[in-house]
């Protein structure tokens, strides 16, 4: 993220959530002088106004911990979705097919797709507009299935 800072100083990453990363997170935030750009939030309550109020949800995880539902809500709130391709978020990205994927591990490849979004955000965000459509379409229907299934 540091590559990313130096091409674009006016970035800014939150992170949220307390997971068991988030105390190496701030030392590394510090260690890069990153500690102006980087907000941790902690956990939030109300997801869904974090996810449409920012750019782009980075999910870099390395384990397979509540991504489906990361990757959903964002992408239900209009957010493009980046994140390292392991088996949830290829699914994800199998379901939606709209899910930007970078290898595990690969900070080279996580930065030239935050600068590949940057650079075509229209594009980023038309892609999560449809995929919004979709999440809504199918919620709609499952309520519907769920709606008729008490009436009988």
């Amino acid at each position: 993220l540091a590559d990313v800072k130096t091409v674009m100083p006016h970035i800014r990453f939150v992170i949220v959530g307390d997971g068991s990363e988030r105390g190496a997170l701030e030392w590394l935030s510090r260690k890069l002088m990153l500690q102006d750009s980087v907000r941790f939030v902690g956990n939030q309550p109300d997801i869904e106004q974090w996810y449409r109020n920012i750019h782009l949800v980075l999910l870099p995880n390395t384990q397979e911990t509540h991504t489906q539902f990361s990757i959903t809500h964002a992408l239900a709130a209009r957010t493009p979705v980046l994140c390292t391709d392991i088996s949830e978020s290829q699914e994800m990205n199998e379901q939606f097919e709209n899910v930007f994927l970078v290898p595990k591990g690969s900070s080279e490849k996580l930065s030239e797709m935050i600068f590949s979004i940057y650079h075509d955000y229209e594009s980023a965000f038309t892609r999560a507009m449809q995929v919004q459509q979709r999440i809504f379409d199918e919620r709609s229907k499952e309520r519907l299935q769920e709606q008729f299934l008490r009436f009988l």
